[in-house]
């Protein structure tokens, strides 16, 4: 059943009663950071048209969030000066305001008569949703808009592993593939007088003026922000990487991935935009579908553990047969100890581990394959598991542009155990899954991938 057009499982009622009479109808803006391809959006103007009413945009960012960077800030103001022209196109109401999410959010929610809020998955923004929703006085409508299949029909429960996950989804995922309709509002938006949003004119300096100092720096030459240049990469995979994709995704020589991961996790292109335009490509459906694993069955997968793990950022919530084999083996000998300046100057000697490190630092991303290797790394040359979750988790929220979502948390798990299997015993990682140089030597070409990476950030090359 479609409610406005939008899945009615992607829509849940928060707070129920009738519109309140006030003058607007309040979009909030927290994931969904995009004027198209948004169902949170094209529901809240579908209402507004019914009620009479315009729709005001507010798009909030959590300055107090714990992972907060001058990165992360100057990357989500690069996409909100795209949406805010796209809205101001289309007659709707738009501001931007930093702080505490909840109190922005209630400021405007006093004038709305229904206030509408994209969905979360994670324990800060769930939170501040639910503040909000005890406080507003209208009644609250969440909807899921940055995942293909929503959350509680995927699964009901904490799944184990992608081979228990893969046939829930798949059983559901051809009636969850349309695309939402943005119709323009029949109620233009005049000034409805909402005070003074934050100057987007300039992200680079509005960023580091919000971060108050903590960096790290934004990395704006190597992945800009906002829906057009996700469009860009979405246009130059599909016609250039695609076919090669299941061949070559896990090849860290070269770019063979699509590059989107950042642009997903703020909601500045939709995961359902991406399947629509690989649908419209001449590869056959196999080769398409090795992509749309990554994009639905494992990021999906991600949000299903953060949702039914509560201690999804702590090590106790890696599951207990990894724990149990790293307790075993915690006392085993380390290869070396690397300390955190070691780190932060991409100098353990370790060569394809610097050159990761140096994208990271550089660029605020890093090859899927060579992430894997990293948070392995980080596991044997730090003194216990628990610190090495605890260092992996710190360093891919605040370095990663990506950094801080259901898949970053997941993905950090991974190295420890989550959604695997047991592989056979060894030193320090017991029968968790190792990765080694070795190994890392056997399948790639370490060699190229750094001198890629050199090359690509402006460090030196050595030569061979």
């Amino acid at each position: 059943m479609l409610l406005h057009g939008i899945d009615a499982e992607r829509v849940h009622v928060r707070v129920e009663g009738e519109p309140a009479p006030g003058r607007y109808l309040l979009y909030w803006m927290g994931r969904s950071q995009r004027a198209h391809d948004n169902p949170a959006l094209a529901w809240a103007v579908a209402e507004a048209d019914r009620l009479g009413r315009p729709v005001v945009v507010l798009a909030t960012l959590d300055t107090e969030a714990p992972e907060v960077s001058e990165r992360a800030l100057a990357f989500q103001l690069e996409g909100l000066q795209e949406t805010a022209r796209e809205l101001a196109e289309r007659g709707i109401a738009f501001l931007a305001r930093a702080g505490d999410p909840a109190e922005r959010v209630l400021e405007l929610a006093a004038d709305a008569c229904l206030l509408v809020c994209d969905g979360a998955y994670l324990r800060r923004p769930r939170a501040l949703r639910l503040r909000v929703a005890e406080s507003a006085g209208v009644p609250v409508v969440e909807i899921e808009g940055d995942v293909v299949v929503p959350a509680e029909v995927a699964s009901s429960r904490l799944e184990v592993a992608a081979r228990t996950f893969r046939p829930r989804v798949q059983e559901h995922l051809g009636r969850f593939l349309g695309l939402p309709e943005l119709r323009p509002p029949r109620v233009a938006a005049v000034d409805p007088g909402l005070g003074e949003g934050l100057d987007l004119a300039r992200p680079d300096l509005r960023a580091r003026e919000l971060a108050g100092g903590r960096g790290p720096a934004p990395v704006s030459r190597h992945h800009p922000g906002g829906s057009r240049h996700a469009m860009e990469r979405l246009e130059r995979f599909a016609d250039e990487r695609l076919a090669r994709y299941p061949e070559e995704r896990r090849r860290i020589e070269g770019r063979s991935g699509s590059e989107l991961s950042m642009y997903l996790r703020y909601g500045q292109i939709s995961p359902l935009r991406v399947i629509e335009r690989l649908r419209r490509t001449d590869v056959p459906p196999e080769t398409a579908g090795a992509f749309v694993e990554q994009l639905v069955v494992r990021r999906e997968l991600a949000v299903n553990y953060v949702v039914r793990q509560p201690d999804y950022d702590r090590y106790r919530g890696v599951p207990a047969w990894a724990r149990a084999t790293l307790a075993a083996h915690r006392a085993d000998a380390r290869e070396r100890l690397v300390s955190d300046e070691a780190l932060l100057e991409a100098a353990t000697g370790d060569e394809a581990f610097d050159a990761a490190m140096l994208e990271m630092l550089e660029t605020g991303a890093m090859h899927p394959t060579l992430r894997m290797y990293w948070g392995k790394r980080l596991l044997a040359w730090t003194a216990d598991p628990e610190q090495g979750f605890e260092r992996t988790l710190e360093l891919n929220n605040r370095y990663f542009l990506d950094g801080g979502d259901a898949n970053s948390f997941a993905g950090v798990a991974w190295c420890y155990g989550l959604h695997d299997r047991p592989f056979p015993e060894r030193a320090v990682f017991g029968t968790v899954r190792s990765m080694t140089a070795a190994g890392l030597r056997r399948k790639y070409d370490p060699a190229r991938y750094v001198a890629e990476v050199r090359r690509r950030v402006g460090a030196p090359v050595a030569p061979s």
